[in-house]
């Protein structure tokens, strides 16, 4: 029942000298219950069980010693305009410092032009943190994105393709042919609701209807790879992911159906509202994180710090040391992030980058 953003703030009381009492204004603790730290612990009041500020209390404030040193890095709240507030320097929920930055692409670290925030690139560059991209886009088109930056190792194609810095895939999963079928099979039935399929193999795109604008939109505006047509006997490819282009009402209505008749053989995840994507079953952007933090030998739990505003973030953000929800993210992200920064298009990415490095 409970939410992240529940926690507003927690005050840490002390008198300088022990004769000393604490006088509280009533008019600003109207709304607020202060309550001794070891009666909170002893306390069975369900008021007092909410698991977040059970644990921030446990960590921060059975010490008498300063909890933290504070930095600003503008940091904002949901629904609120950008005002300078402060964040610890040292979050002592990690047992250890943050190593590496796994950051979506589209959404996150490019504007609503799909073009690289000019902040951003200056971040990446300059952080010594081990940064690599998590994204649903294939690696070529990440590097295309991200013009600029070297990228090597990374999370490419919402999970299902992951690199090392030897340029080796080191993770991959595909698609059932009988998969493929089914969904081809559902695209054709949904010719009214001008559906149009992409298939990614890796680097290479292939889809029925390469010409149509939607299809090759992919390649103009989000810099993929152009499309290709796909092959006369759809069994020669094997596709690591499907993707499913329409009006974001027809496919909001259209996902039910999807789902359940691929409920045992894939799924279904959105990056954007005018996309689905089908992936193999169990599969997410977030294990293939998974994936690569073991093979950089960095504790995802402890040591990650992820970043993104899609559906297909979710996972990364919950499992990640610490989770970090764009402004543009829908609610679902931001409640599953522990930070919200400002949007895609005020450098948000970058405010993240810098709480990484704090």
């Amino acid at each position: 029942p409970w939410e992240k953003s529940d926690l507003y703030f927690i005050v840490r009381l002390e008198c300088i000298a022990a004769e000393n009492q604490i006088q509280l204004c009533p008019s600003e603790i109207a709304a607020a219950r202060w309550v001794k730290i070891d009666n909170y612990f002893n306390s069975n009041d369900e008021e007092f069980k909410h698991p977040l500020i059970r644990k921030i209390c446990r960590e921060l404030y059975t010490s008498t010693e300063p909890t933290s040193e504070m930095i600003d890095l503008g940091i904002q709240f949901p629904g609120r305009d950008l005002y300078p507030t402060y964040f610890p320097q040292h979050l002592t929920k990690l047992t250890q410092k943050i190593l590496a930055v796994a950051s979506d692409v589209d959404g996150t670290l490019l504007m609503k032009n799909a073009q690289l925030h000019p902040q951003n690139k200056i971040a990446i560059l300059n952080t010594n943190i081990k940064f690599f991209p998590a994204t649903g886009k294939c690696r070529a088109g990440a590097r295309n994105s991200l013009d600029g930056i070297p990228i090597t190792a990374g999370v490419f194609v919402n999970g299902l393709v992951v690199y090392d810095d030897n340029d080796s895939i080191i993770f991959e999963r595909t698609l059932s042919k009988e998969t493929v079928q089914i969904v081809q099979s559902i695209c054709k039935g949904h010719e009214a609701s001008n559906f149009f399929l992409v298939a990614y193999c890796r680097d290479c795109l292939f889809s029925p209807t390469p010409e149509a604008s939607r299809v090759a939109e992919l390649a103009t505006f989000y810099k993929e790879p152009k499309p290709i047509m796909w092959p006369s006997n759809s069994q020669t490819i094997s596709p690591n992911k499907l993707l499913i282009l329409g009006e974001p009402q027809s496919l909001l209505d259209a996902r039910p159906r999807i789902e359940q008749s691929l409920e045992s053989y894939a799924s279904i995840t959105s990056a954007m509202s005018n996309m689905l994507e089908v992936l193999p079953l169990g599969a997410s952007k977030r294990l293939g994180v998974q994936a690569l933090c073991n093979h950089l030998g960095t504790c995802e739990h402890t040591q990650l710090l992820a970043i993104g505003d899609g559906e297909n973030d979710i996972d990364m953000l919950r499992h990640a040391a610490i989770g970090v929800a764009l402004e543009n993210a829908s609610p679902s992200v931001k409640r599953a992030a522990d930070i919200i920064v400002n949007d895609n298009d005020s450098a948000g990415a970058a405010r993240a980058l810098g709480i990484a490095s704090a």
